[in-house]
């Protein structure tokens, strides 16, 4: 009814499997006509309260509400005609390679980290220690979940691309701790004690629901 994202979209069109999502929220980004089958929309309703009980943030928020006629439709589609969903599938896979490998999407990131630094830094009225863009990753890297799993990616891709300066801040959303290759460790524990005083960009990269503000 309302993806910010959908990184299990993603994982399937990367693996090149014809991928069925609702026509509506984030997943626009990289889902459409070509490469994935789009669920048409009914209309949109308010988010049920036993819902926003449970978690205020989405209080007040509408989702959509997909068309059930027309997901039968494209599950048929798919299964009777499997040579046009595999060619499908691996359009998804071919895009996915090329716009949203994690290269790719820090690639992104370093793009708007330069814009960023070039208005707020070059106008002369303020200063930047840093030669290079300077951020702050705040997120769950230790933790097992998809989105620590996909900040670890987007972190060490950024370390590696040498173009920004780079803190890791790891927060914590529960007791338990990911197994990680040592090699892998050692790297987001060093950039964990990097030290960035002023004049950065603060990625927040957790649930909007645990957003915290920078201390």
């Amino acid at each position: 009814r309302g993806e910010s994202w959908g990184l299990p979209y993603m994982e399937a069109m990367a693996m090149g499997l014809p991928t069925l999502g609702t026509k509506w929220g984030g997943n626009l980004e990289f889902m459409n006509m070509s490469n994935s089958f789009l669920i048409d929309l009914e209309g949109f309703s308010e988010v049920p309260a036993d819902y926003y009980r449970a978690d205020p943030f989405y209080r007040g928020h509408k989702w959509a509400e997909p068309s059930v006629n027309h997901l039968r439709f494209l599950m048929r589609l798919v299964y009777k005609n499997q040579d046009y969903a595999q060619e499908k599938g691996m359009k998804a896979r071919r895009d996915m390679e090329r716009d949203w490998s994690m290269r790719s999407a820090a690639g992104k990131v370093e793009e708007r980290l330069m814009e960023v630094k070039s208005k707020a830094f070059s106008t002369g009225r303020r200063s930047s220690s840093h030669k290079k863009p300077a951020i702050v990753w705040s997120a769950p890297v230790f933790d097992p979940s998809g989105y620590a799993d996909e900040a670890r990616n987007f972190v060490l891709a950024l370390e590696r691309s040498g173009k920004v300066e780079l803190k890791l801040r790891a927060i914590r959303w529960s007791n338990l701790t990911t197994e990680l290759r040592p090699d892998v460790f050692r790297k987001l524990r060093s950039l964990t004690e990097n030290q960035i005083e002023s004049n950065y960009a603060n990625v927040l990269h957790i649930f909007p629901t645990y957003y915290q503000r920078d201390p």
